[in-house]
């Protein structure tokens, strides 16, 4: 009777180091049992091809990324700190440069005593022993967006969503995003192609028109697309343009013109009227709502389109500025795979006829293939999932797809910890290579280490045999105070840094702020948003009335004189005095509705849908105008009570005139 074969208890995935490790421990255990194994058995056991490795192993021979850390001039330890310091810098959005590093390499060396020059290919071999980092080019990013990715925004966004679908009982198929692709007619990109071994200036041509066209798309959670909507740059259309539409067998599109190929105000408009809601006006939802999301573009948020939509059962969300990259399905996986298409339409179309300019009727055709090819249900819920919007899926949204894609927030107990890749292993050798018979000084004469030589000198009289059990535990005791001692100045040095970046990002934010940058939460676009709009017009109707009225207004009105009927100088705080006494309650009856426009035929809606009450204009203004006919009778009556006085002109004996100045009783 045949045994069945043992299937290997660890699998090659893990790493070949653990299963050595694990192999030894499996074969010791079982040294002198029923269990016991011979070192091929636990070799093939743990998936050991060579097993005389693992007899190597057993005979004390090191692995093999231990015996190059005798020709390190960094010891594991100090790059274990390396890594650490390199994976602190990229959670907090500053990730280290190559110089950056060497010259943290540089600090370390010099702090005990070595002073000759790193190598330059040093960094290599550094990231080949650190497999947990890599060197990689990123691309620059915008410093709005990066200030905007906050965690808190994103959850807001998420539930909003969620409380409006789940209120209006929205259903999935009823569930849009819109938003625009700008491209350029002819510019195809790069593409791979084969050339002479010894070409230095390898090139493909392509149509070259750079004439900008914008296209206009609109997808649901369950996959469905709307028809095309095509704005191109001009001011007539051309009845070949829909001839060519209609060969293409093209359903429910749309090809407008702007000045500058671009959307604008009245296309945004005209997009959700002749456009959007013909096309999804049958909804699948009891309530009949529909959900919209759109960016932050000005043609997608203005008074009209909102009005529009709130009269036609539209929930208009507006994604948070600067997120569309993480938070709109088109952005995130949509467009990429239709510029793609697009591209490979236009170098199959024009591989051998470089001549050829690429015309608008070329443009419809590609661009017709290109949405057919990419635009497909499985691409459009894909992207929604990859928004944190889950389609045909009761949990709705899965806000951990997009936060995990956000650089981690400085935190003291995250960075402390080093990864668990960085941390060396138990059979590591901790210090640098030591000779043989080198003698350990007495443990009266150890100190408190201060540095990592210093640390690792008092590790390897830990490992000497001589040292009593005694002198272990004083050794121990000095290695735990510099341990403590660095942990404390560890977490201060990162209780100081988080603060500090703290209050940079908010001296950013208010920097922004102050320069008209909007880095505000996600918004419902619906009828609060249309109060708001109505206060804020009725604010510049004030502003526009009052500047005129008031600007005669000075401060030079209090310091006059009313018996002499002189200039005077106030002090400052004199005349901020009677500035607060005598214009502050004037202006304290003024408001900024007294100055809506009173039409018969007008009427300004507020939230609760009522005309908005004008009737205390006259009365703030009668206000004023009495207040400054009671100051100015105040002032005449105190004219009238000093007493009045003439001068008389006399002539003398000896001809001479002189003027005298008399006083007139009342």
């Amino acid at each position: 009777m045949t045994l069945p074969k043992r299937s290997p208890i660890d699998t090659e995935e893990t790493p070949i180091e653990e299963r050595i490790q694990k192999a030894l421990k499996h074969y010791r255990r079982c040294l002198g049992t029923k269990e016991e194994v011979s070192i091929r058995k636990a070799a093939k056991l743990y998936g050991i091809k060579n097993w005389e490795r693992l007899r190597g192993r057993l005979h004390g021979a090191r692995p093999r990324e231990n015996r190059s850390a005798e020709m390190q001039r960094l010891s594991p330890m100090e790059e274990s700190v390396l890594v650490t310091w390199c994976l602190q810098l990229y959670n907090w959005g500053w990730p280290a440069r190559i110089t950056q590093l060497r010259r943290m390499a540089v600090e370390l060396l010099k702090e005990k005593g070595d002073t000759r020059e790193l190598g330059s290919c040093w960094q290599g071999a550094f990231l080949r022993r650190h497999p947990e980092l890599k060197s990689k080019f990123v691309p620059p990013r915008d410093r709005k967006r990066y200030l905007a990715q906050s965690r808190d925004n994103f959850l807001h966004w998420f539930n909003m969503y969620l409380q409006q679908k789940t209120q209006h009982q929205v259903h999935d198929d009823d569930t849009w995003n819109l938003d625009e692709k700008g491209v350029m007619m002819g510019i195809a990109g790069k593409v791979r192609v084969i050339l002479p071994k010894y070409e230095k200036n390898p090139y493909s041509t392509h149509p070259g028109n750079r004439e900008w066209v914008t296209s206009t798309e609109c997808c649901s959670l369950t996959g469905r697309k709307l028809g095309s909507w095509t704005i191109f740059k001009g001011k007539m259309q051309q009845k070949k343009w829909f001839q060519t539409m209609e060969c293409l067998e093209e359903q429910d599109y749309t090809i407008s013109t702007s000045e500058s190929g671009w959307t604008d105000n009245e296309l945004g408009l005209a997009y959700l009227e002749e456009h959007f809601e013909p096309q999804t006006r049958e909804t699948k939802g009891e309530q009949g709502y529909r959900i919209l999301i759109v960016d932050g573009h000005e043609s997608h948020i203005t008074t009209q389109a909102i009005r529009f939509c709130v009269d036609h059962k539209i929930i208009l969300l507006c994604l948070p500025p600067h997120t569309t990259h993480l938070l709109q399905p088109l952005d995130v996986g949509v467009f990429s795979p239709l510029a793609v298409a697009y591209k490979n339409g236009i170098l199959k179309r024009y591989s051998f006829t470089s001549s050829i300019v690429l015309d608008k009727v070329d443009f419809l055709e590609v661009w017709h293939a290109a949405r057919k090819e990419a635009m497909t249900p499985e691409t459009i819920q894909s992207a929604w999932k990859k928004a944190g919007i889950l389609p045909n899926d009761p949990r709705m949204i899965d806000p951990k797809v997009v936060l995990s894609q956000l650089p981690q927030e400085p935190s003291i107990d995250q960075n402390a910890v080093p990864s668990q890749k960085a941390v060396p292993s138990q059979n590591a050798v901790p210090s640098r290579p030591t000779t043989p018979n080198r003698e350990i000084p007495p443990v009266t004469d150890w100190k408190t280490p201060k540095t990592v030589p210093e640390l690792e000198k008092m590790l390897e009289g830990l490992q000497d045999d001589k040292i009593t059990d005694e002198d272990q535990l004083q050794l121990i005791q000095k290695i735990g105070k510099a341990a403590s001692d660095a942990i404390v100045t560890l977490r201060a040095t990162q209780s100081i840094n988080t603060e500090l970046m703290g209050k940079a990002n908010e001296k950013e934010k208010r920097k922004e702020n102050r320069e008209g940058g909007d880095y505000g939460m996600a918004r419902v676009m619906g009828q609060a948003e249309l109060h708001r709009r109505e206060q804020y017009r009725l604010d510049m109707i004030f502003q526009k009335a009052a500047i005129p009225f008031f600007t005669p207004l000075s401060l030079d009105i209090f310091t006059v004189n009313i018996y002499t009927k002189a200039t005077r100088p106030l002090s400052p705080k004199k005349q901020n005095q009677l500035f607060q006494r005598s214009v502050k309650p004037i202006l304290g009856h003024l408001t900024p509705d007294i100055f809506a426009p009173r039409q018969s035929n007008t009427t300004v809606l507020s939230i609760q849908e009522e005309p908005v009450k004008i009737s205390r204009a006259g009365k703030a203004l009668e206000t004023v105008k009495n207040t400054a006919e009671r100051h100015r009778k105040k002032a005449q009556q105190r004219v009238n009570k000093m007493p009045q006085m003439e001068a008389l002109t006399v002539q003398t004996l000896s001809g001479r005139t002189c003027t005298q100045i008399r006083t007139i009783r009342n």
